[in-house]
């Protein structure tokens, strides 16, 4: 059940918060089983997109759409690889602008989509 729907975890955030955390689980469950990039600020985390959930976070028991990610890698903002993180990783997202197919980097960082496309072709992802 999506805590959108659970009145005693909304109090007090604002409904549009909930609307786009909807949107943003809506959007990765399209995606299950694909490689999917997680826009970090600085860094894109690209993996296998395993499971999506809404969770609450902190005190105030803020909703997140919770990405469980397969082998994801950082890459930085310019499509350098950082690093490889573990066999599965968690990552907590609150808008789907957040979330990108292969195909998305394609135009917004054509650098980033070269190197990723080039790693899917190793079966590195």
């Amino acid at each position: 059940m999506s805590l959108f729907y659970n009145s005693s975890m909304v109090e007090g955030v604002d409904s549009k918060w909930y609307a786009t955390v909807e949107q943003a689980k809506m959007k990765a469950n399209k995606l299950i089983n694909q490689v999917v990039a997680v826009n970090q600020s600085t860094s894109f985390v690209v993996g296998k997109l395993k499971e999506v959930e809404i969770d609450s976070l902190w005190q105030k028991k803020m909703p997140y759409c919770r990405l469980s990610l397969e082998k994801p890698q950082r890459f930085r903002d310019t499509g350098k690889f950082e690093c490889a993180l573990g066999d599965i990783e968690l990552f907590f997202v609150n808008k789907p602008g957040m979330i990108f197919t292969i195909d998305d980097l394609e135009t917004i960082k054509p650098e980033l989509y070269r190197e990723i496309r080039g790693r899917i072709k190793k079966g590195e992802l």
